[in-house]
């Protein structure tokens, strides 16, 4: 399933996370990309908290299937947040890089 811009930032909203005081962040930390763990990580904060983000930081973590779709217990698609299910991802996968795409998962 392909997931929108648009149903991330319902979700988030849904979650509590306001898109306008999100829409411009400050990056606070970068775990730089680490070919054993395949993974990324950025820390932010929004620029100018209102009360409703006040101390509130966000982590972005991007990387190899393999090695992130073990560690999370739910997947966000287009029909809305479910519950994990490794070995579909594992199969999308495969068929999308047989297609030669690059697949890589945010968390």
């Amino acid at each position: 399933m392909i997931l929108r811009k648009s149903h991330c930032y319902n979700i988030a909203r849904n979650a509590g996370f306001d898109k306008t005081s999100w829409k411009r962040i400050c990056q606070i930390a970068e775990i730089p990309f680490d070919s054993r763990q395949k993974v990324h990580d950025h820390i932010s904060s929004p620029t100018a908290p209102d009360k409703r983000n006040a101390g509130r930081v966000i982590s972005f973590t991007k990387g190899a299937i393999d090695m992130l779709a073990g560690k999370s217990s739910n997947i966000l698609t287009s029909d809305g947040l479910r519950p994990i299910d490794a070995e579909e991802i594992y199969r999308h996968n495969e068929r999308m890089a047989a297609d030669g795409l690059r697949v890589i998962a945010l968390l």
